[in-house]
């Protein structure tokens, strides 16, 4: 049977995000009751992030978010801790399982291991990797999808060092700030493992 964590997505946009803000106003409210992860897969992107999570999540000692990608300590983290712990089950349901989440964009996020070791610094850390060219054209495919993507496979890769300029930077002024370009456009990028994997 499928779960929630894998009907979330096909959802469309303005439902989830009524389903999501409702759950994370709940989450944020019981946040005291909730527990931090003991594991996190933080990507890659496009590497087989979803299928581990949805496996690891059929497993009875083990549970999370009811979606994947939080996104917390790339995308959401100036909501704070407690709406961290807020997408959580609470520790009633978590007693004596592993609690993770996955959001592939961590590994990829310029703070998101600074912040990942400030919040959970024991947390398991499982990263994903897959070969940079299927990977590239993988995450292109997708965003021509999502209609995100008007450029040629070729064309977009001529154009992303353009498209990225000052926008890591941007990134980390602001954890506010939220940058389409980084997020969509970083097919390139996003496959230079070893400096994530370093840092």
């Amino acid at each position: 049977m499928t779960g929630l964590a894998e009907r979330v997505p096909t959802l469309p946009d303005p439902v989830r995000a009524v389903l999501r803000n409702a759950v994370w106003t709940y989450g944020r409210a019981t946040s005291f009751a909730r527990p931090l992860p003991d594991f996190l897969i933080l990507g890659a992107q496009k590497a087989g992030t979803t299928a581990l999570y949805a496996y690891l999540r059929k497993h009875p000692s083990i549970t999370g978010p009811s979606w994947k990608e939080v996104s917390y300590f790339d995308r959401h983290y100036a909501r704070g801790a407690a709406w961290y712990r807020g997408n959580f089950p609470n520790t009633a349901r978590t007693r004596g399982k592993l609690v993770g989440e996955a959001s592939p964009s961590y590994l990829f996020h310029p703070l998101g291991p600074q912040r990942v070791r400030e919040l959970v610094p024991e947390a398991r850390l499982v990263a994903l990797v897959r070969d940079p060219v299927d990977r590239a054209l993988s995450h292109y495919n997708h965003e021509r999808a999502l209609g995100r993507e008007p450029l040629s496979f070729e064309e977009a890769l001529a154009a992303e060092d353009d498209r990225l300029r000052g926008e890591e930077e941007k990134l980390v002024a602001d954890p506010r700030y939220f940058s389409r370009e980084w997020w969509s456009h970083t097919y390139k990028a996003r496959g230079r493992y070893a400096d994530q994997l370093e840092r």
